[in-house]
């Protein structure tokens, strides 16, 4: 009963030490609080019901701080001689005085969050936001997976000022903790990417990337990435972040406490605390850095990769680093050249990590066998109107003679000359369950026979995201020409006609459509239900489309040349192109004014945001044009911005800029 009450002191005690900690989270939260409760607007996407449970982005970030904050002051006695020696020389064991530090670094934040989010709760349900039955839930989940957020946090930054002797060191080991494992698998990635033409990236990787990249597992486990209603929220695809996030922490949290066990009272002189922690340390930073280095100095290289210059970077890249760490480690210049068995035995490791890498990915660029595989996606980044190539190649499932079709353009048309081809990046399904993600790159010759693919529906469906709509119920309709746009104020059915006409006219488009038109419009499904807008574009030939637009009032073919502009500044650019890298600048500037002239040049130009899917439909890059028009009730001035076709055709006003272009060249 004894030990239980100098216990119980003991956390007042510390919790006094803390009370500008405990200030600073109730001030954080209750202001977080307080903002949500009373915005007057949301934050586009995110439902205000969101902001009890786990996505919500403003808690999370606060979490990530007070994390930091907590983990730092808790133990910060151990970075003063002093102030050790005082807490040690107490008639508490160690394990007391980190159960201590460690209980009220949960209780800071776990007691206001909990309070923040169950008022909010009722803040939310009493203004019709969300209902409880649906929010309970959402909430709950949301206390525990932002405190093992937080506790994870934490205790990253614990270990960060039990393995240093200053402040410097600590913020450096914890910053190291935090983003070392994001680091070296994008050092992986650079690897396979340099040196393997067809590698685009691994699932593998990404998996990895999400279950050990600290701020990214934090991120999965709370679903940050998702923006829909509290009640949609679902814990099961969450759950093996959740899992791993809770089991970090537990690991973490029992590697601090026999750290802290073991803790020197006194400092030994050093930088860490623990002569191991050193040679940890240089492991780590001087093996991915100098891989880094060899990927970057790879930029040199006429022709591919080399494997000279890669030699060279692994003994320039490792002296380099060699250096700089026994200088971060010593603070004592002399130590450049120390340690010379260390320095050999760091560009051996090196050498055999980079053969490594080198000799995984000469396997994998092997293109699978058609029976290998049971589906597979292809994002032709030519056409870069629809989606996004990574949420194309997660979405698309082609199968049967679809698959088979693409499999085959592929395996026909693919080529090693990067120079006149296409660049498509591919995703096979084997049938053995696992996922390859591949670039190739594409005869240039072999576009027209890349229609068949393109116009069916398999493909469609997964290039344009408002195809795989299965309800208008909860989206508006936004038109835009690129001067003006409204949103729609139709019905369910309405809208459903309007959709369907879309569909069918979207469906129709060819490769051709695309090498001869420029888009007139644009269609966007807005979602009134979190962030899953959802753009199309309109061509000249969407009939259906245009017929259902006009029919509800909007003028669908409406162009640039039927406004009525005042003036056009045309900008053309120079490059100058440098050995690794170039420089983009004004090269002359004329101002339109002429009607006659603004006239004759207005049909040869379009809308900037519309001059999509460059590659096939092409634009001359280096001739900007600014627009200055009339709206549509001739009142207001507004600017637009455009681009001109590669080739001028009959245009004489473009036809003397591309004279002059060709002149100054």
């Amino acid at each position: 009963m004894k030990s239980l009450k100098m216990f119980k002191n003991l956390l007042i005690e510390d919790l006094k030490s803390r009370l500008w900690v405990v200030f600073l989270v109730w001030y954080i939260l209750g202001m977080l609080c307080l903002l949500l409760a009373t915005k007057a607007s949301i934050p586009p996407g995110e439902p205000r019901s969101l902001y009890v449970g786990p996505g919500n982005t403003s808690f999370f970030y606060a979490s990530l701080l007070i994390g930091f904050v907590c983990g730092a002051a808790g133990f910060s006695y151990l970075l003063s001689d002093k102030k050790a020696d005082l807490l040690f020389s107490l008639p508490f064991s160690r394990s007391q005085l980190f159960s201590a530090s460690y209980l009220n670094s949960f209780f800071i934040f776990a007691v206001p969050y909990i309070f923040c989010k169950i008022l909010f709760l009722r803040i939310s349900v009493s203004m019709g936001y969300t209902k409880y039955s649906e929010a309970a839930a959402g909430m709950g989940w949301g206390c525990i997976i932002v405190i093992l957020g937080y506790l994870f946090i934490l205790n990253l930054v614990i270990l960060a000022v039990l393995l240093a002797q200053n402040w410097g060191y600590a913020l450096g080991i914890a910053l190291l903790l935090l983003f070392f494992p994001r680091f070296v698998i994008y050092v992986i990635n650079q690897v396979l990417n340099t040196f393997f033409l067809s590698y685009y990236k691994s699932e593998i990787l990404t998996k990895l990337l999400e279950h050990l990249d600290p701020i990214m597992l934090y991120r999965k486990a709370a679903g940050l990435e998702e923006y829909a209603d509290l009640f949609n929220w679902s814990v099961k695809p969450h759950l093996s972040y959740i899992l791993v996030l809770a089991i970090y922490t537990i690991i973490f949290s029992i590697v601090n406490y026999l750290i802290f066990c073991s803790h020197p009272v006194e400092r030994n002189g050093r930088m860490l605390t623990f002569k191991i922690s050193e040679h940890i340390l240089r492991y780590f930073c001087i093996v991915p850095a100098v891989i880094w280095i060899v990927c970057k100095l790879q930029a040199l290289a006429l022709h591919g990769s080399s494997i000279v210059l890669a030699a060279i970077g692994i003994l320039f890249g490792t002296l380099v680093m060699h250096g700089m760490i026994n200088i971060i480690l010593s603070f004592n210049a002399k130590r450049i050249a120390a340690e010379r068995i260390k320095l050999l035995i760091e560009i051996f490791c090196i050498s055999v990590l980079f053969c490594a890498l080198w000799g995984t990915g000469r396997v994998k660029t092997k293109m699978p066998e058609l029976q290998e595989i049971d589906s597979m996606a292809i994002a032709f980044l030519p056409i870069d109107s629809g989606n996004d190539a990574d949420t194309v190649l997660e979405q698309m499932q082609l199968e049967g003679a679809c698959m088979e079709r693409a499999f085959n353009w592929v395996k026909g048309n693919r080529t090693d000359e990067v120079s006149d081809s296409y660049e498509v990046l591919i995703k096979y399904e084997k049938k053995n369950g696992i996922s390859q993600y591949r670039r190739y790159y594409i005869d240039g010759t072999a576009i027209n026979d890349f229609n068949n693919i393109y116009q069916s529906e398999m493909y469609k469906k997964g290039v344009y995201p408002v195809l795989m709509l299965d309800s208008l119920h909860n989206y508006d309709i936004e038109w835009s020409n690129g001067m003006e746009s409204y949103v729609l104020d139709l019905n369910e059915q309405e809208k459903q006609t309007l959709w369907n006409a879309y569909k069918e006219d979207l469906i129709r488009l060819s490769i051709q459509d695309i090498k001869n038109m420029v888009p007139i419009g644009r269609l966007t499904f807005k979602s009134t239900k979190g962030r899953d807008d959802r753009t199309g574009y309109i061509y000249a030939n969407f009939t259906g489309t245009i017929n259902q637009l006009e029919s509800y009032g909007i003028e669908a073919e409406k162009s640039i040349s039927d406004y009525q502009i005042i003036k056009v500044i045309a900008e053309h650019y120079k490059v100058t192109y440098e050995l690794l890298y170039s420089c983009k600048a004004i090269d002359w500037q004329n101002v339109i004014t002429d009607k006659e002239a603004i006239e004759e040049l207005a049909p040869g130009i379009f809308c900037e945001e519309f001059c999509v899917d460059n590659e096939l439909n092409e634009k001359n890059k280096l001739l900007h044009l600014i627009v200055y028009y009339r709206d549509s009730a001739g009142r207001t001035f507004r600017t637009v911005n455009c681009r001109t076709g590669a080739d001028p055709g009959d245009n004489e006003i473009l036809k003397k800029f591309m004279y002059r272009q060709k002149a100054d060249n």
